[in-house]
């Protein structure tokens, strides 16, 4: 059987190969997307994710009683609403996946680097933090909700009126900003614990930062009880009980974490065990 090909001469190239699918290509430049299947809450994410459901319906409540308009309060909360749904949608376009409510145009062009390839430098690594335009557009949204409430007319008005009348000034622009920094907490919340599900870190700063809204719900609930305010009333104490689950999450992650190192803890000692009794001689 002889060589077809002859001595001195190398196989010819083919003409054309076919093009290498998007996924190798993504193997080949190391920017496979995140794609895991949905972790399984624990104890302490399972809670804050609670927490921060209840304090999301009890923000929606006018529970500081600013004395400002109805209308322009749920506004302002509107647009915390808009702002949190789009950082939740933004979890999807980080992972490469589907992106919901027809948003995947404002997750696909990216201002930092591709999607799963690790920041270059320090303006790589800002641009990582609002990477596509449906992370700017959620985070530039989150500073209108207060900045709305806080430029509430309303509220001037009702301060001049009562200073003509020579009464205390009550109405407050940092209340109505107030309540809706406690909207913006829970669904930021939630949006972190989604982010976690999908594989990202959960962060112990979260339940922390409900202790504002345990000060700020209970303050509210003794004066707006005290003025007959009931709807107040009942918002500022919807916010309190959230709030007080919230931060109850933080005992559960330290009683969670104490599990773990204690099992560690134990697994050592008894490799170290093992490790003694195989020696010779012992």
């Amino acid at each position: 059987m002889t060589d077809a090909t002859p001595q001195g001469s190398t196989p010819s190239a083919p003409q054309s190969l076919p093009e290498m699918p998007a996924a190798a290509r993504l193997v080949k430049e190391g920017r496979v997307p995140q794609r895991v299947a949905d972790r399984e809450l624990e104890a302490a994410p399972r809670a804050l994710q609670n927490a921060a459901w209840i304090l999301l319906g009890g923000a929606l409540f006018p529970f500081m009683a600013s004395g400002g308009s109805m209308l322009m309060g749920f506004a302002a909360k509107a647009v915390g609403l808009v702002a949190c749904g789009l950082l939740a949608a933004a979890v999807f376009a980080n992972r490469g996946l589907p992106v919901p409510g027809g948003l995947g145009f404002l997750g696909k062009p990216r201002f930092g680097p591709p999607l799963g390839a690790k920041p270059k430098g320090a303006v790589q690594s800002l641009l990582a933090s609002v990477p596509t335009p449906l992370h700017l557009l959620g985070v530039l949204l989150l500073a209108v909700g207060p900045v709305l409430a806080l430029m509430d007319g309303s509220i001037a008005a009702a301060n001049k009126a009562a200073e003509a009348a020579g009464l205390a000034k009550t109405a407050s622009g940092v209340k109505a900003a107030a309540e809706v920094a406690a909207l913006l907490l829970a669904g930021c919340t939630l949006a972190h614990i989604l982010a976690y599900k999908k594989g990202g870190a959960f962060s112990p700063l979260y339940p922390f930062l409900f202790a504002g809204p345990a000060f700020m719900g209970i303050s509210s609930m003794l004066t707006s009880f005290g003025k007959k305010n009931f709807i107040a009333g009942v918002g500022s104490l919807i916010v309190a009980v959230a709030a007080g689950m919230g931060l109850y999450a933080i005992a559960v992650a330290m009683m969670q974490a104490k599990k773990e190192g204690d099992a560690k803890r134990e697994a050592a000692m008894a490799e170290r065990r093992a490790a003694r009794k195989s020696r010779p001689g012992t």
